[in-house]
């Protein structure tokens, strides 16, 4: 089966730490790309700059 794999990463910006709580934006980020399309999303913040992964069954993320 074909998988979409996506990565965001963030450069050349200020130095990143993790936030202290997860707000709003980050659970929806996460849970809704996860659910919508039966994959899985996740979020790090490595002092470069915030990374989210994404990772979904590519017919799920196609159809429509």
């Amino acid at each position: 089966n074909a998988t979409l794999r996506f990565r965001w990463e963030e450069v050349g910006g200020p130095p990143v730490s993790p936030p202290t709580r997860t707000g709003f934006g980050t659970r929806l980020i996460a849970r809704s790309l996860a659910h919508s399309f039966g994959g899985t999303a996740q979020l790090s913040y490595p002092t470069t700059g915030a990374v989210l992964t994404f990772e979904a069954p590519l017919a799920a993320v196609t159809a429509g």
